[in-house]
């Protein structure tokens, strides 16, 4: 049996939209945003207390 135009494009476009898919970012957007908050609370903190970034982000982590 064999396959029409058709059904041809109908599979292309399934497996174009599967594969935009899997580069989507597979990091939580609620995480992004925790770690953007997380990241301006600690270049405060480095500026008010002199602490090192490191030092703030690890006792955070």
């Amino acid at each position: 049996m064999a396959m029409t135009e058709e059904e041809m494009n109908a599979i292309a476009l399934k497996v174009y939209e599967l594969s935009k898919k899997d580069n989507e970012p597979k990091i939580s957007p609620d995480w992004r945003k925790l770690s953007k908050e997380i990241q301006e609370f600690i270049k405060v903190r480095v500026k008010k207390d002199g602490i090192g970034y490191m030092t703030i982000q690890d006792a955070i982590y």
